[in-house]
């Protein structure tokens, strides 16, 4: 084969090349993850406020200043749902295509501009807690299979795994996160609450916390569930009602309880 008849394409013009815009703990993980990857290339963050010092350690080119946003083949808002729209008006216009990041809004936010979708990383995400990107999935949406593509290569360069979620799906996709994350959550920070009200160490909990989460993905939820309220004990129920008289725990466990209750056809 004669090589000077094979043509040589440059890597850097495979590359993808994405503007971050929004400077929260979503960009700033996701930042990172593009730093890493091969065929990614981050050529800016934008951010209208200070950046967390967080930032400083990335090697990255940032700006505050909307006149000065890099060019891109992606612009990925990872903003606050009710900043979406108007960080958006930055880069509309552009030749890229512009994505939020959004799980509870659609993608028709974004309805003046041709060449949009969303990148969707469903995950929660803490500014110091580091985040393994091959175990979150992505859900991706865009108005043209050229869009899509582009989002499923970065996905592909990220090591993740893409699943095409439209906005009404990705609604739902939302309750039920919120159901998992954000209200399990709070019901862990209610037994904390409790053990630490009665001296008890709340690291006595964790094997159980471990079992319950183990199980529930190994059987899945439904199937899983024990405890007084799904086997109708109600002298438990009671004596427990008892104890969290005048406490704020009450009202919570009488509604989960009659919520367990009424799911599995049983009454109190």
């Amino acid at each position: 084969m004669d090589i000077k008849n094979v043509e040589i394409v440059p890597y850097f013009r495979t590359m993808i090349r994405v503007v971050i815009i929004g400077a929260g703990r979503v960009g700033y993980h996701m930042a990172k993850a593009v730093l890493k990857a091969p065929g990614l290339a981050l050529a800016q963050v934008y951010n209208r406020s200070d950046f967390h010092p967080l930032f400083d350690a990335l090697p990255v080119s940032r700006t505050r200043d909307s006149n000065q946003i890099a060019k891109a083949d992606v612009y990925w808002i990872t903003v606050t749902d009710d900043a979406i729209s108007n960080v958006a008006e930055s880069v509309s216009g552009r030749d890229g295509w512009v994505v939020h990041s959004s799980g509870g809004q659609p993608m028709d936010i974004l309805n003046f501009i041709d060449k949009r979708g969303v990148l969707y990383p469903l995950q929660s995400f803490s500014w110091e807690v580091k985040v393994d990107m091959t175990q979150i999935p992505f859900c991706i949406e865009a108005t043209e299979a050229e869009g899509l593509e582009i989002l499923q290569k970065i996905v592909h360069a990220l090591e993740a795994q893409s699943y095409n979620i439209s906005s009404d799906q990705r609604n739902y996709l939302h309750i039920a996160a919120v159901f998992a994350n954000n209200f399990s959550n709070h019901i862990l920070t209610r037994a904390q609450s409790v053990c630490r009200e009665h001296q008890i160490p709340f690291k006595i909990l964790f094997p159980l916390l471990r079992e319950t989460v183990s199980k529930a993905l190994l059987l899945d939820p439904e199937h899983a569930q024990t405890g007084p309220a799904a086997r109708n004990d109600t002298k438990t129920i009671e004596r427990h009602e008892k104890l969290l008289k005048g406490s704020t725990h009450l009202e919570l466990y009488q509604l989960l309880t009659k919520a367990i209750q009424s799911y599995y056809g049983k009454k109190l």
